[in-house]
Order: C-alpha cells, then structure tokens, then sequence
C-alpha cells in the first residue's frame, strides 16, 4: 500500500468575454451571471487595477497556461491557422503547460 502526500487544491477559474461591451453596470442591470458575482465579489478577490498582454480568448489562455508572452507561444487568434488548437499547439507548448507540471508531481 503505497499512500500519496496530501497535496493542496488548486483552483483556477478563467472567465470570458467580460469586456466594455459587458461591463459592469449592464451586468448588474440586466442580473447576468449572479453565480459569478456571488462567488469572487462575496466571497473572492476582485483585481480592479489588472491587465491582460493579449485580451483575446485563446491568446491570453495560451499565455497563462505556459507563462509566455504571444510572440513565444505563437498563438495569435482563436482558430485552428492561428495556433489556438492544433498538431502545432500539441507538439509544441502542450507538455510544457503548468498543468503538466502539476501532473508530473502528483496532481491529477
């Protein structure tokens, strides 16, 4: 019997399309996403001075996933062509994301 050290939970939740278009006084307004609100504004963390390299879906997650910066992780919109997914994304950025790191010590 072999037992595995305890590691800690890691959580990371990645929210998308939260731009000027979908502000804040349109989501209050309009009572989108209350889930949303109720867990990071009650009881979470708001960053209100953050900022994004890249504000494009596929772009800005490749970044965080690998800690590079877009003109190193080589996707530049969120399609197959421009590196979002793909035999490219796979080969080459896949196995070095922080979730495979993550795996390679335990987590699962």
């Amino acid at each position: 019997y072999h037992q595995m050290q305890s590691l800690p939970n890691i959580v990371l939740i990645l929210t998308d399309d939260e731009d000027v278009v979908l502000s804040e006084d349109y989501i209050t307004t309009y009572n989108l996403m209350p889930t949303r609100d109720e867990i990071f504004k009650t009881n979470g963390i708001q960053f209100n001075n953050a900022f994004s390299s890249t504000p494009t879906c596929c772009v800005s997650r490749s970044s965080i996933l690998t800690g590079k910066y877009v003109h190193n992780h080589g996707v530049m919109n969120n399609t197959s062509d421009g590196n979002c997914w793909g035999p490219d994304w796979k080969d080459t950025h896949e196995s070095f994301t922080y979730a495979r790191y993550l795996n390679d010590i335990g987590y699962n």
